[in-house]
């Protein structure tokens, strides 16, 4: 793979779509990069940071924490703390 490829397959992916129980709140999902030297998914670590960094109003609803229910209204927030934290 050469050039802009690459760099996508060594980015993270964050998956947002609507929440199933309430309209206010998006489901967030956090994806490590395909090709890494660790296998880890960190983005629990990451994301509960950046929720505590920034006192949005999140929850860890789901049994793995890379998986998170967040207010519609905090995403923006929560996506500049994450960069902040991730880069």
């Amino acid at each position: 793979m050469k050039g802009h490829g690459r760099r996508v397959v060594q980015m993270p992916l964050i998956v947002c779509v609507d929440s199933k129980s309430d309209d206010n709140y998006i489901s967030l999902l956090g994806i490590p990069p395909i090709h890494g030297d660790d296998d880890r998914n960190l983005f629990g670590q990451a994301f509960e940071a950046a929720i505590n960094r920034t006192k949005a109003r999140a929850e860890f609803k789901y049994f793995s924490t890379n998986c998170i229910e967040l207010h519609r209204e905090d995403m923006l927030k929560l996506f500049e703390a994450l960069s902040s934290l991730l880069t």
